[in-house]
């Protein structure tokens, strides 16, 4: 019998793997994808990701010092630093390079295979793995379920995976006339959508957008205000869409189980971005079930630590980016127009922004005295739900 079950070949799914093979424990990773990393995402990094994971040059795309904010009016708010601040990497290389350092650390990579069904009882965890039209059973003590967003498999375990869902649709651009990150708060986009235009390679970028319903459509109104705008390009890939968690999960453990990564909700309710949280929540899970598998113990209680770790270092961000959301969501043009202008002049954008952590300049422009009369009521309802500027 395996000593992990890891479902899911991505950032946690394979960091989870790396931690647990290095501690010594017989590990098992099945992902449905050959190709591994071969997902929808930007792929953005901070630098602080990028130096924690030592993400290599060779993997860097573009280097970010800075990013244009273009209001619903046009008007452009510009966040420049002396430093980068984030970096769009080689998505499929850098999940690989991880698959590849759990390899090498004696995990063994099960790849084409899809679970199909997971059961768990006193003598361990049986997965049910079907691949080429054949189905085998792969045995372990314990599991990882780092399958992304909208997996069946956390309530076959008795669990919830992560829900309140937004969407998000991207597409490949060839484009010339955009050199650096550009994100669009519902220009040409419905109202609590965002979008971005990101360089990924010369004359490339990926266009796309987030919200809460019908993304494609969204999308084509994006790229149709950059061409009435004179941008000038051609789409060179397909559009696809995939589903994003803006809240946690309830519970993100169990006997025998845990849950990493989308499925967890382990996501920035603010942008949608999940590499960085994802990688940091599977460094926790290596820790805990490496401790668990040492004692014996998989208990519920034995495994309780890693949601209380997770939380205490993702819970107040998680929180106040979900009551950020929820603010622009309800923002009309004019509201969030003139938010944006009073931004552009107080230098809030510019005094410590983190890329990865968002919950600090929440809490400033709650309660900041320039935004108090678009954010006081938000602010007064975001005491009703047990957020606030100090929160």
């Amino acid at each position: 019998m395996n000593d992990v079950l890891i479902v899911g070949g991505g950032p946690a799914g394979n960091q989870a793997a790396l931690s647990l093979s290095r501690q010594g424990y017989s590990v098992v990773v099945v992902d449905h994808r050959v190709r591994l990393g071969d997902k929808l995402c930007t792929g953005i990094v901070g630098r602080e990701c990028a130096e924690r994971y030592r993400v290599s040059a060779e993997l860097v795309r573009l280097r970010a010092r800075a990013a244009t904010i273009v209001s619903p009016t046009g008007r452009a708010v510009v966040i420049e630093r002396s430093e980068d601040q984030a970096y769009v990497i080689d998505r499929v290389r850098f999940v690989s390079s991880i698959a590849g350092a759990a390899m090498a650390a004696g995990a063994d990579y099960r790849l084409g295979g899809r679970v199909a069904a997971l059961a768990i009882d006193d003598s361990g965890v049986h997965a049910t793995v079907v691949s080429d039209g054949r189905t085998s059973i792969v045995r372990a003590r314990a599991v990882i379920i780092a399958t992304g967003f909208g997996s069946a498999l956390p309530r076959s375990v008795g669990l919830e995976a992560a829900g309140t869902p937004t969407f998000a649709a991207q597409t490949t651009i060839k484009c010339t006339d955009i050199e650096s990150v550009q994100v669009y708060a519902q220009w040409s986009l419905p109202q609590g959508f965002f979008g971005w235009v990101v360089p990924t390679l010369p004359g490339e970028a990926l266009a796309g957008v987030i919200g809460r319903r019908r993304p494609k459509s969204a999308l084509n109104s994006m790229l149709e205000g950059l061409k009435d705008q004179g941008v000038q390009f051609e789409i060179s890939g397909p559009v696809r869409s995939w589903g994003v968690p803006l809240k946690p999960a309830a519970r993100s453990y169990g006997e025998r189980v845990l849950l990493v990564g989308d499925v967890a909700g382990q996501v920035k309710p603010t942008t949608g971005g999940g590499i960085y949280y994802a990688m940091r929540c599977a460094d926790i899970a290596g820790e805990v079930l490496g401790a668990a598998l040492a004692s014996g113990d998989l208990t519920s209680d034995a495994l309780r630590p890693y949601e209380e770790r997770w939380q205490l270092l993702l819970g107040r961000e998680l929180k106040l980016g979900y009551f950020a959301r929820r603010i622009y969501e309800q923002l009309g043009v004019r509201e969030l127009d003139s938010l944006l202008a009073l931004t552009a002049t107080n230098g809030l954008l510019k005094d410590g922004v983190k890329f990865d952590w968002h919950s600090d300049i929440v809490s400033r422009a709650l309660g900041h005295r320039l935004f108090e009369g678009i954010l006081s009521p938000f602010t007064r309802m975001g005491r009703r739900v047990g957020v606030g500027a100090d929160d």
